[in-house]
């Protein structure tokens, strides 16, 4: 599930992401130059090209996911592939977290780019 904290004043945007046993929170930090992005809890991280949508994602050092933007389609369109892991349970929830991860870290690059 993808949701987006209600809070009554927030000047950056945050969102959470939640599996049926991970939860993890992406929000904006406040930078003069370029965006920069944090991860809650620190075990999860990102490899690569954020802003070009052509990154990996991390969980304790190890990649569970890589994600590259499809440039030539009518919309925005995106090739997720998620590593096998040890056990089917822990795959599916990592297939949950990186297209939660994914739908959130766009939403919040397209906002950038729609408000200067």
């Amino acid at each position: 599930m993808l949701r987006s904290p209600k809070k009554t004043l927030a000047f950056l945007p945050k969102f959470v992401v939640e599996t049926d046993k991970q939860t993890v929170e992406i929000k904006k930090d406040l930078t003069l130059f370029h965006p920069h992005y944090t991860f809650s809890p620190q075990n999860i991280t990102v490899q690569g090209d954020i802003f070009a949508m052509n990154f990996s994602l991390l969980s304790n050092k190890e990649e569970i996911a890589t994600i590259h933007k499809k440039f030539l389609s009518f919309a925005d369109a995106y090739e997720i592939s998620i590593q096998a892991a040890e056990n089917e349970q822990l795959t599916y929830e990592n297939e949950n977290l990186a297209v939660g991860l994914v739908i959130a870290i766009d939403y919040m690059i397209t906002q950038d780019h729609f408000n200067g």
